[in-house]
């Protein structure tokens, strides 16, 4: 089996063990050494307990013998990275099953070879590789399983707490975030601009850029000039702009949305024309806002009624 590329090919083929789930199996005390990285587990703690806790927890697997020195390697070499891996927190578990105790399990899981090992993520059982591999490459394997399993939304556990998945900030973001604190609106405008061309139509660098745009805006002139600008020439769509940009800044958005929408209603024209100048600042202005906010929306309707 090749796993330079992570994880096998089959990895996706779920096994079905509604067949054990459904036979009434004797309680049994699962076979746990103290302290130790792995644990013993039988039909029915493998029903009962491993497979509901891999909603938490990934699980790794092992079918072995104690009579194949192989699955003996196997099983040593995977309680070593388990210890190397949850010293923190508990990143997955380990799991290991005698097929020489437990061969009707072992038939279960299609176990054609001795010593095999499956991923357990969100009670989806699916097999990894079925023979001795390299540790390098065990260890490639395992933080794969673990990615795996945190896109689904399964993360581990810490001191008992299930651990969150941390999305690390993007180096974009953190660069726009700097720049708006140090007032440094170009700045701020290319590292969004960055962050929107790799992720296209990315909500909360949509919305920065917009919240940039306008704070370069109303750093290059003030509130007064604006108001002067339009009372000067209230047909100019650029004056009108400015001054709705003051009142967003100011915090009358509703006003300055309301103040676009019924220069577009009273403007008619085209491409190129006062109108379309004011359409294409009101619908920057909007980026300003979450979409699900009630001003939005209001504001959205209310064009659409203006243009049509």
């Amino acid at each position: 089996m090749s796993i330079s590329s992570g994880l096998p090919q089959q990895f996706n083929r779920a096994i079905d063990l509604s067949a054990l789930a459904a036979k009434k199996t004797p309680p049994q005390d699962a076979i746990s050494a103290g302290g130790s990285a792995r644990r013993d587990v039988d039909e029915n703690s493998l029903v009962k307990e491993i497979i509901p806790s891999s909603k938490e927890v990934p699980v790794i697997l092992v079918v072995w013998s104690p009579r194949s020195e192989e699955s003996q390697l196997l099983v040593q070499g995977l309680e070593a990275l388990h210890r190397k891996h949850n010293e923190v927190s508990q990143r997955w578990s380990l799991a290991v099953l005698n097929a020489d105790a437990q061969p009707e399990v072992a038939q279960a899981l299609r176990v054609a070879t001795i010593p095999t090992v499956m991923a357990i993520i969100a009670e989806q059982v699916a097999p990894l590789f079925d023979s001795m591999i390299p540790p390098d490459q065990l260890e490639v394997v395992l933080n794969k399983v673990v990615e795996l399993a945190a896109e689904q939304g399964v993360t581990g556990i810490s001191n008992g707490i299930q651990n969150e998945q941390i999305i690390p900030d993007d180096p974009d973001l953190l660069i726009a975030d700097q720049a708006l604190e140090d007032n440094d609106f170009p700045a701020a405008i290319t590292a969004f601009e960055k962050i929107l061309a790799r992720k296209p139509g990315d909500p909360e660098a949509t919305q920065g850029l917009a919240n940039a745009k306008l704070l370069l805006r109303t750093s290059l002139s003030d509130a007064a000039t604006a108001q002067a600008a339009v009372l000067a020439n209230p047909e100019d769509a650029k004056a009108q702009a400015l001054a709705a940009d003051f009142e967003i800044m100011s915090g009358q958005a509703e006003a300055a949305l309301d103040r676009l929408i019924k220069f577009i209603s009273s403007n008619p024209g085209g491409q190129g024309t006062q109108r379309d100048i004011a359409r294409t600042h009101l619908l920057e202005l909007f980026q300003n806002f979450a979409p699900t906010e009630p001003i939005l929306i209001a504001a959205r309707s209310a064009l659409s009624k203006a243009l049509f």
